[in-house]
């Protein structure tokens, strides 16, 4: 039996032990949170909330699925009010916003389209556009191609009116039908359902999503609105954990729809790398005795890419020793000393192959009971091919680092292609 086997056995034996782990923590309640039923809950429902939808380049269709769910809210239609924002030269977006303005308000949605001016930049400047004009003391942000249960607003906003939190995220599942949409949202299961819970768990710092975003004004104020970075979410999070900032996770989540194609896939990718470098780049330099806590929430995807890579790269060679193996077993008799040989190291194969599968089961079974929208045996069958597609998003963050310039663009998704308003229009 050779040092190699023995140190692989041993490496893919904590990487195994390490998923389980995860798993576990994840069945457990706590990270994430639902207010209880007398929890100040009079005292949540004064708060006065806006909710801001950034859009660029949508399609009608798009943009009424983000707000049929915003009108459906069982929050008094009294406390809170919707922002459409769309860039002054975007006529097709502005056409269908003003169709989204016409149908919430026709729901008693006190709602408004603001036009920014001066040419298109990033999400973060569109959003802090319009921060001094809003009247809420809660901030809310939504994409378009969202869609989320009518309770998410209330339960937000009397969570963290009970518990004291400054802001607030939600678990954001990305679905589309084919195999790459199914793809992302089995990543998004594994990041939200697993790696978040861990993080949360052990006391590092979580990252929030830009979609189901809640924050109080105040807050956002102080740190000089959205930073207007790559990662703007991503970014205002780091912010908000070096200034001591309470950030709370409610147990609910949004689905969007998943990007279109690889194309706008990996290009969303490589954006969100180079924005989380930045934000690595921010915890060394001013992290101080925050930086391990600040950046495990960075790292923890990386390690995990790294774990289930290997994995499944043991398991082909695994698979490959075997075959060779047997075939040597199925030789001549002057094959026999050989056999022998290689008796100990058959034993030792099928322990690395359980090993290195263990991960890939952990995964099927968080997607297979993920607390999503999509689940069931179907799609936790695809659970098995994440390593290849783990390895094609790598090529993204290669290109991240490499890449002089990384600008912020649209990402094109598979509802441009699916959504119509008129199937919209009669929710």
């Amino acid at each position: 039996m050779s040092l190699e086997m023995v140190l692989l056995s041993t490496y893919l034996g904590f990487s195994a032990l390490i998923w389980v782990a995860i798993y576990s923590v994840s069945r457990e309640r706590g990270s994430y949170e639902k207010p209880s039923q007398t929890s100040n809950e009079h005292s949540g429902r004064q708060h006065r909330v806006s909710i801001l939808v950034p859009l660029y380049m949508e399609k009608p269709g798009s943009i009424m699925k983000t707000v049929s769910s915003i009108a459906k809210q069982r929050y008094s239609k009294d406390l809170y009010e919707v922002w459409l924002i769309v860039e002054e030269e975007d006529q097709e977006t502005l056409r269908g916003a003003e169709k989204a303005l016409e149908f919430l308000r026709s729901r008693g949605v006190d709602a408004r389209i603001y036009i920014v001016k001066g040419g298109r930049s990033s999400k973060a400047r569109a959003l802090n556009q319009v921060i001094d004009r809003v009247s809420g003391s809660i901030i809310a942000v939504y994409d378009a191609d969202d869609s989320f249960d009518e309770n998410q607003l209330e339960e937000a906003v009397r969570l963290m009116s009970s518990r004291g939190y400054d802001a607030l995220g939600v678990r954001v599942y990305r679905y589309g039908e084919g195999v790459l949409g199914k793809m992302i949202y089995i990543d998004t299961v594994i990041w939200f359902d697993l790696i978040i819970n861990a993080l949360r768990k052990a006391g590092f710092h979580v990252p929030l999503s830009g979609e189901g975003l809640y924050i109080k004004k105040e807050v956002l104020e102080r740190l000089g609105g959205f930073p207007e970075k790559l990662a703007e979410d991503a970014y205002l999070s780091l912010l908000l954990f070096e200034k001591g900032y309470r950030i709370g996770l409610l147990d609910s989540y949004v689905e969007e729809a998943a990007p279109l194609d690889i194309t706008s896939h990996i290009r969303q990718r490589i954006r969100w790398y180079r924005g989380h470098l930045e934000c690595l780049a921010r915890i060394l330099i001013y992290g101080s005795r925050k930086r391990l806590k600040a950046s495990i929430g960075y790292l923890g995807p990386i390690v995990a890419v790294t774990s289930l890579v290997l994995s499944v790269i043991t398991i082909l060679m695994t698979m490959s020793y075997i075959a060779r193996g047997s075939t040597h077993d199925s030789g001549s008799s002057a094959n026999n000393g050989i056999t022998n040989t290689l008796a100990p190291y058959g034993s030792m194969l099928i322990v690395l192959f359980i090993e290195g599968l263990l991960p890939l089961l952990v995964i099927m079974l968080a997607v297979a009971n993920n607390k999503g929208p999509r689940r069931g045996i179907d799609l936790a069958i695809h659970a098995f091919a994440i390593p290849l597609y783990w390895i094609l998003m790598s090529v993204a963050a290669v290109l991240a680092i490499f890449m002089r310039k990384v600008d912020w663009y649209k990402t094109r998704r598979a509802s441009d292609h699916m959504i119509q308003s008129s199937e919209l229009y009669s929710l």
